[in-house]
């Protein structure tokens, strides 16, 4: 008989993960973003004024994030931003349960310049929602349709930017940031909820705490 090869529990559980991925998750249920659609109508997150590598716009951070000399810490937002935050922790478990994201950016009607995601490690996932048309992603041209379609890329090395839109357009993006050297060496494949228990009973208001 010819060669056979085994396949193990690992590569089953990793093909039906695929699977999953493949053909549940090619348009989501709508209903599920209401919430955080609500939230964001009720109240609109700020302007963001640091992005300076994509262009100015209602862009906010949350969940975990660099700081300089300081480590890594909880993203202010999270407590500004209460209802938003929590929503989009329960998108996380729909979307991105299959990478070791730490950060969350939701984007209110954010027209995205060209550019790259140089502070993220590894793949990311994004996925738009709202009442609009138009506003494809761009990826090194070619154009992508991610309403209520999850997309996962690599955002650091695909220079990618939106298209035009008519209509009320978010998105939200799940990403690993690129964590300070001995915090990446110390807590490789640590994910968003490990390196969140780490940091233990510390404010979401103060997001300046070590951890080395």
């Amino acid at each position: 008989m010819g060669n056979t090869t085994k396949i193990t529990n690992k590569q089953r559980i990793n093909f039906f993960h695929f699977y999953i991925l493949s053909f549940t998750v090619k348009e989501m249920n709508k209903e599920v973003f209401e919430p955080l659609l609500s939230a964001l109508k009720k109240r609109r997150i700020e302007i963001y004024r640091e992005r300076n590598n994509s262009g100015v716009g209602r862009s906010l951070p949350f969940g975990l994030l660099n700081r300089r000399n300081f480590g890594l810490g909880r993203s202010r937002n999270n407590k500004r931003y209460l209802e938003h935050y929590k929503e989009a922790l329960k998108l996380a478990e729909l979307v991105a349960s299959d990478i070791k994201w730490t950060t969350i950016m939701i984007n209110d009607n954010y027209k995205a310049l060209p550019h790259y995601d140089k502070n993220n490690d590894g793949e990311s996932w994004i996925v738009g929602f709202g009442d609009y048309e138009g506003g494809e992603l761009n990826i090194e041209g070619e154009k992508i349709d991610i309403r209520y379609k999850p997309y996962k890329m690599d955002a650091s090395v695909k220079k990618h930017w939106v298209e035009d839109w008519v209509g009320e357009r978010y998105t939200i993006v799940f990403f690993r940031v690129k964590l300070l050297r001995p915090i990446r060496e110390k807590y490789e494949g640590w994910g968003f909820k490990e390196l969140n228990d780490l940091l233990g009973e510390y404010s979401d208001s103060d997001c300046l705490h070590k951890i080395t």
